[in-house]
């Protein structure tokens, strides 16, 4: 699965950031409520130093294919399946 406009944005982003950040862990709305029926996003930096193993975090992902220069999205775990919460966590207790 890919995304090209979404990985040219992402490109121009990287190139100001810096070499050191390997990855970054992102969410569209995190809170208390929420956090066990959605699914984390770590976006790899193509100009890391030191990139971080695709292989290190069970969520999803995006990593640039290096050979096609084509972001590849990698399906993952949502938090419920990470931390063995049910989605109505809150309300069960």
């Amino acid at each position: 699965m890919t995304n090209l406009i979404n990985w040219r944005h992402l490109f121009a982003i990287w190139k100001v950031v810096s070499p050191t950040i390997s990855a970054v862990m992102a969410w569209s709305t995190l809170d208390p409520w929420n956090f066990t029926r959605i699914k984390p996003i770590v976006v790899h930096n193509p100009h890391a130093t030191m990139p971080l193993p695709h292989d290190l975090l069970p969520v999803a992902q995006s990593v640039v294919d290096r050979q096609t220069g084509v972001l590849v999205e990698q399906p993952g775990d949502s938090m419920e399946e990470l931390f063995g919460l049910a989605k109505n966590w809150l309300q069960d207790g």
